[in-house]
């Protein structure tokens, strides 16, 4: 009757861990990197065109991750930026983050984050 009882309270758990909800258009994220919440929201400088973006975030525990942002340009192809390479960021157990990011030109106007804990033998691009 223990290991029942037992049983259906991890059950309960597990139920009551809600997965992170994020916006895939604009997040990549590796499923071992643990973050409570992320949210980017992104302006265009009406002078020029540039794009900026700021991501908010929190971490449920301390780690090491590694972003990149892909800028692409109005017809969805890549612009190859030097802006692109991978960062490394300590986030701080229940803190919250902020990440400024700027676009390399007014030809980008989309973009894509991506977010991993390992970079492995640095073959993730």
């Amino acid at each position: 009757m223990k290991k029942i009882l037992l049983g259906i309270s991890l059950l309960w758990l597990a139920g009551c861990a809600t997965p992170l909800e994020y916006d895939r258009s604009t997040f990549s994220i590796n499923s071992d990197v643990e973050l409570a919440y992320i949210n980017a929201i992104s302006t265009v400088r009406e002078r020029d065109g540039q794009v900026f973006v700021q991501v908010t975030g929190m971490s449920p525990s301390t780690q090491m991750i590694y972003y990149k942002t892909e800028w692409f340009d109005k017809n969805g192809m890549k612009i190859s930026t030097d802006l692109s390479k991978w960062k490394t960021v300590k986030l701080i157990e229940n803190m919250e983050f902020t990440w400024k990011i700027t676009s390399p030109s007014k030809r980008a106007v989309t973009y894509k984050i991506h977010i991993t804990d390992d970079l492995g033998d640095g073959i993730i691009h």
